[in-house]
């Protein structure tokens, strides 16, 4: 499953992705490397819990910080 339909788009006009980083930028430990948007509260948690479990699929990095903006 897609990240942003997690989250809860398209049909929540208030969810989705923003990537911080572009292709072949240097990431640094600590650095956020996007963040979520969600309507509702347990749509982002899903989200979160999607994210840490499978970024590490997609970026290689050691860790992903997600953060949530309420």
């Amino acid at each position: 499953r897609d990240l942003a339909v997690i989250a809860g788009c398209p049909n929540d006009k208030g969810a989705g992705v923003k990537l911080s980083v572009k292709q072949n930028d240097k990431i640094k430990e600590g650095m956020p490397l996007l963040t979520i948007y969600s309507e509702n509260t347990r749509k982002l948690e899903l989200a979160i819990a999607f994210a840490e479990k499978n970024l590490e699929n997609i970026v290689e990095t050691e860790k992903v910080l997600v953060e949530e903006f309420n």
